[in-house]
């Protein structure tokens, strides 16, 4: 009877129009969904292989969610479960290129593991003829899964072997391709600025002139000599080189150094870095949130509940120098706050 409410409730509390009830109420529904799955997966006797089916008309953020899903079957691995990963392809949303970076984001953070990728036309298959599914109902009715993701693996690490260890982070090793050696730059310690700039989707999350002239600022005040690398894609990089001001010296771009649009580059470009900074922005820094590089993030992640005031996962408790502000706001004396307690370190 829960299944079926939470199923008929879940559409209508996305739908609602004010943000704060409609926060308060996601919050809850959140919550209560990823507890049902972790308790599924871990039930006894318990189920040891499971299927995820993520389904690609129903993204919220492309490449962002994908790579939240990958690390959730990762870690489910990584926990003693045996787990398939059925992608379902919507040709109209999904083009060739997409489709290859999503190869490329599975085979290369997955490569370690005995895992199945299986891509199903979306016209041609029916989840419900699949059983032990992660999410079962809310896949079998078509209903997106993405928010629930992050929760699910905040809560399984809680009750994880992997807390605390080590074992649980990701590193630049872990998105590293062959391709990618001739790019690599020689400064083992420099500063990445992921900046999003896109004319036609979410013009409301693009970095905007001033904020990008700001944060220069506050990082050149901070660090004086330190590399900045501003990290976006071929339009980004173009947009903000055009803008940006001659007094800033020493800042490179991703496509400089790689000149082909790739999630999995600029993800592995950004763990490798001594520092992250990012405003509002795309998915793009979900694998730092897995990561134990330092970082100073300020953006709502509506797919994120956070743990503590600037906290925004269990395993960056520990961590002063991960910091999360959930405003798509720059706050200049936060930020400038955060950077001089780092060099203090």
């Amino acid at each position: 009877m829960l299944d079926i409410l939470l199923v008929n409730l879940y559409p209508l509390v996305r739908e609602m129009t004010f943000a704060r009830p409609r926060h308060f109420f996601m919050t809850i529904f959140i919550k209560i969904i990823a507890f049902r799955e972790r308790k599924k997966i871990f039930k006894k006797p318990k189920i040891t292989k499971f299927n995820f089916i993520l389904d690609s008309s129903l993204f919220s953020n492309r490449y962002g969610d994908f790579f939240y899903s990958c690390f959730l079957c990762r870690f489910m691995l990584k926990s003693g479960r045996k787990i398939k990963f059925i992608f379902i392809l919507d040709k109209k949303i999904v083009s060739k290129s997409m489709l290859k970076e999503y190869k490329d984001i599975f085979l290369t953070l997955l490569n370690k593991f005995d895992i199945q990728f299986e891509i199903r036309e979306k016209n041609s298959f029916d989840p419900k003829n699949i059983k032990n599914k992660l999410f079962s109902n809310f896949v079998d009715n078509g209903l997106p899964i993405y928010e629930f993701i992050y929760q699910l693996i905040s809560n399984i690490y809680l009750f994880s072997r992997l807390k605390n260890s080590e074992e649980f982070f990701l590193t630049s090793s872990d998105l590293y391709k062959k391709e990618f050696k001739k790019y690599i730059i020689k400064e083992n310690k420099y500063i990445t600025l992921p900046c999003r700039f896109d004319n036609e989707i979410g013009i409301n999350r693009n970095l905007k002139k001033n904020e990008f002239y700001s944060l220069l600022e506050v990082i050149r005040n901070n660090f004086p000599k330190e590399k900045i690398i501003v990290v976006s894609d071929i339009n980004g990089c173009n947009y903000f080189k055009k803008i940006q001001s001659t007094k800033f010296d020493n800042i490179i771009y991703s496509k400089d150094i790689y000149p082909e649009n790739s999630f999995l580059f600029d993800a592995y470009l950004i763990l490798r870095s001594s520092l992250l900074i990012k405003l509002r922005g795309g998915g793009i820094t979900v694998p730092s949130l897995f990561s134990e590089i330092p970082y100073f993030i300020s953006s709502i992640n509506r797919t994120s509940l956070r743990i503590s005031k600037n906290k925004l996962t269990p395993w960056s408790l520990k961590n002063k120098n991960q910091f999360f502000y959930r405003s798509e706001t720059l706050n200049l004396p936060l930020l400038n706050k955060f950077l001089i307690d780092l060099n203090k370190g």
